[in-house]
């Protein structure tokens, strides 16, 4: 059902199950492995157990979500989560957030993680979103993170577009 979206907005990235360190550290210790999915022209949809997705850590190349972690960008909604194609923030485009027109019921707010500093999203994005009838919150990747979680504990109907946090725009 959602391939034909998945496959606009697809990319090769690395996905591997996090493991809890057996080490007595206070800080839980994740796992990577960086190999290439099977299909890199589709995303890997991750269906986490019961309950709606939390981004439980993240660094300055991906997320951990519901014991997994993810290389590069992510697209998260209630209890879906799935590698996004952008690796700029010029990549944000209506293409690769066709997947929110598929979305029942769609959510309310969408919030863009822009990485270490805020963006701004292209006006046609923002054009696209209001047609949809989904507000924009766009901010750096650590505060729309905080705020996805916060919104997702309060019952609210929201989804998360996240660059990476080391993700900086260049900026001349």
């Amino acid at each position: 059902m959602f391939a034909p979206i998945f496959r606009r907005v697809a990319r090769s990235a690395a996905c591997t199950h996090a493991r809890n360190s057996t080490a007595s550290t206070s800080r839980r210790n994740i796992v990577r492995s960086f190999g290439q999915l099977a299909d890199p022209a589709t995303f890997e949809l991750l269906q986490g157990p019961e309950g709606r997705v939390i981004v439980e850590n993240y660094d300055a190349r991906g997320f951990a979500i519901k014991g997994t972690y993810c290389v590069g960008s992510i697209f998260a909604y209630d209890e879906l989560h799935a590698a996004w194609s952008p690796k700029t923030l010029r990549d944000i485009t209506p293409e690769t957030l066709a997947a929110l027109e598929l979305l029942e019921p769609a959510p309310d707010l969408l919030i863009v993680g822009t990485g270490k500093t805020i963006g701004r999203v292209n006006d046609e994005t923002v054009t696209y979103l209001k047609s949809l009838g989904v507000a924009l919150d766009v901010s750096d990747t650590a505060a729309a993170t905080s705020t996805f979680n916060v919104l997702v504990e309060e019952g609210r109907c929201v989804a998360v577009a996240l660059l990476p946090a080391g993700y900086s725009e260049n900026i001349v």
